[in-house]
Parts: structure tokens; C-alpha cells; sequence
């Protein structure tokens, strides 16, 4: 495949820790690069260890994919990726027990590193696993061509 062979993915995912949440979004893939926009939403429930809170991000970013790099130089075909990257955007934070200190800080902008595990399945479908730094932290699902 080229190094310049673009390929454009709707990403959709759940989450876990903290909370339970979704994440959705587009991947415009390249060989050695990704530029992307994500939406996540993270809720913690008021019962048990939970904060009773939901925390709603978006994020603008891309990655360098060094198992693509390695592919180009050495054309290996390897069926699976690794993706490291930064996303950047908004993020709103609800709390049910917020004071009006806190009500006054739920929007921030934050600067999200992650990294992304990615591999095709025997059945054809693509799969990513995604660790970051912003709630949720540890992401899954599936990525669709468009």
C-alpha cells in the first residue's frame, strides 16, 4: 500500500475507567499518520465508589503510527497498528454535588496524550483498544470505513 493511500474511518466505542461512557468520531488514516476528531462522554454514578458526575469532551489531534513507518521502509505487513498521539478541544464536567466554585470551572481545555492499539480481525472488522489521559481513560470499539 502507498504511503500516501488515505483511508477515512467513523470510530465508535464504550469505555470503562472511571465510569462507563461512549466515544465517537472520524480517523482519516494515513500510513504513518492519523488527523482526527473524537467525541467522548464519561458518566460516574452517584452510587457506590461513584461521583455522581458526567464529563463531556471533544477532541481535535492526530498520531504517528510507528509500525506504519517501519512498514514503509521495510515492507513488512504486519495486521495490526500502534498509534500515539495528542487530541485537543473542550471538555464540560457535570457533578451532581457541585458547589458554585466548582459550577463556576466545568468547561476547561485540555491537551488529551494517548495511545491506540488497532488490528483486523479474521472476520475483516477493524478493532481499536485506547488508553489516554482524559476520563474515560480506557476506550474499545470498532472503526468503519466510510
Amino acid at each position: 500500500r502507498p504511503a500516501a493511500a488515505q483511508q477515512a474511518f467513523a470510530q465508535a466505542g464504550l469505555a470503562l475507567v472511571p465510569g462507563a461512557g461512549i466515544q465517537a468520531g472520524y480517523v482519516s488514516a494515513r500510513s504513518v499518520y492519523t488527523v482526527e476528531g473524537i467525541l467522548y462522554t464519561d458518566i460516574s454514578p452517584g452510587f457506590g465508589d461513584g461521583e455522581g458526575s458526567v464529563q463531556v469532551s471533544g477532541g481535535l489531534g492526530g498520531t504517528i503510527r510507528p509500525l506504519g513507518i517501519l512498514r514503509t521502509i521495510g515492507n513488512t505487513n504486519q495486521r495490526y497498528d500502534l498509534d500515539v498521539g495528542f487530541r485537543f478541544g473542550p471538555s464540560l464536567f457535570f457533578a451532581t454535588n457541585a458547589t458554585r466554585s466548582d459550577k463556576n470551572q466545568q468547561f476547561r481545555l485540555v491537551l488529551e496524550p494517548f495511545f491506540r492499539f488497532s488490528t483486523r480481525l479474521q472476520s475483516g472488522r477493524l478493532v481499536y483498544a485506547e488508553l489516554g489521559t482524559l476520563r474515560p481513560v480506557l476506550r474499545a470499539g470498532l472503526w468503519f470505513r466510510l
